[in-house]
C-alpha cells in the first residue's frame, strides 16, 4: 500500500483505486475473523487456513498461534484438575 503514497501521482484515480483496495481488504479480513471465530467457538484444536495471501496470514498469525496456545493451556489445565469444570 506503500506505493499509493509514493506514486500517487503516476496512478490514474489514486483515491478510487486506494478505496477500492482497502474495500476489499476489509472485506477479506472480516471474513478471516469469522473464520476464526467459528474455529475458537467450536474449539477446534487446529486452524485450517485455505485460500490467503501471505500478508493475510502475517496479519492474523500473532492473534491465531496466541489464541491457540490459550486453548491448548485450558485445556491442559482442564484435564489436570478436572474437578475445576
Amino acid at each position: 500500500m506503500f506505493f499509493f503514497f509514493s506514486a500517487a501521482d503516476d496512478i490514474p484515480h489514486a483515491d478510487e483505486v486506494r478505496t477500492l483496495i482497502k474495500d476489499i481488504w476489509d472485506l477479506r479480513i472480516a471474513k478471516l475473523r469469522k473464520s476464526i471465530d467459528i474455529m475458537v467457538s467450536q474449539q477446534e484444536v487446529y486452524a485450517r487456513l485455505d485460500d490467503l495471501s501471505l500478508m493475510e496470514i502475517n496479519v492474523i498469525r500473532p492473534f491465531l498461534t496466541q489464541a491457540l496456545d490459550h486453548m491448548h493451556n485450558l485445556r491442559c489445565h482442564v484435564a489436570e484438575n478436572p474437578s475445576n469444570t
